[in-house]
């Protein structure tokens, strides 16, 4: 038997957009204060002991504090800007101007490099107001994971500001 088939094809402004990424958080589950033995001597406890199993009943588990680093906040930042269907403009305001930029007509290639981090765009003029505008990119550099093009992008925006 013979099985075939085929992959859905996508257009090009949205094979660039990266997967959302959904992080779980656990948390410990909360644990119960075992009670002070009552004094053996007398038969009732003191109302200050009392009081304060009392307390320790009632007092919720602290929440876990955020460990967030600067880099994840400017990665978080950099994975919520999508550059296609930037103009120019926008995309200098963001970025800054491009290391080296080629006219291939009909369209125009841009390029960002910051030490090991590359980003291509292609740009292309709309139809209707023919402003250029970003239909994709690409983003390179020496460890090609998500989490590391994500860095890259901000690394780049970080530069293009602090100029």
């Amino acid at each position: 038997m013979l099985l075939s088939g085929c992959t859905a094809w996508l257009p090009p402004w949205e094979q660039a957009k990266p997967a959302p990424q959904k992080i779980a958080v656990t948390r410990p589950a909360p644990t119960r204060a075992k009670a002070p033995a009552a004094p053996a001597a007398s038969g009732t406890a003191s109302t200050g002991d009392t009081a304060r199993v009392a307390a320790a009943r009632r007092t919720p588990p602290s929440p876990i504090p955020s460990q967030t680093t600067p880099a994840a906040a400017s990665a978080a930042v950099a994975s919520d800007v999508d550059l296609v269907g930037m103009d120019e403009s926008q995309l200098q305001a963001l970025m800054g101007p491009p290391s080296s930029q080629q006219d291939l007509s009909p369209g125009k290639e841009w390029l960002y490099r910051h030490g090991t981090c590359t980003v291509d765009l292609t740009l292309y003029p709309d139809i209707k107001t023919q402003a250029y505008r970003v239909l994709s990119y690409e983003v390179t550099s020496d460890n090609d994971t998500g989490d590391r093009k994500r860095y890259c992008l901000a690394d780049l925006r970080s530069v293009a500001q602090a100029k």
